[in-house]
């Protein structure tokens, strides 16, 4: 069975989640950048 998400384009997923009616890459954007910052890499 395929995977429907599969077929769409990254670009339009992308644009999409950045929406700001939508707010989802933002706020992955923040919380990798919450997790990135809590611990360094030595």
């Amino acid at each position: 069975m395929d995977n429907l998400w599969q077929k769409i384009p990254l670009s339009d997923y992308e644009n999409h989640m950045s929406l700001g009616s939508v707010g989802q890459l933002q706020a992955m954007n923040r919380i990798m950048r919450e997790q990135c910052s809590s611990s360094p890499v030595r």
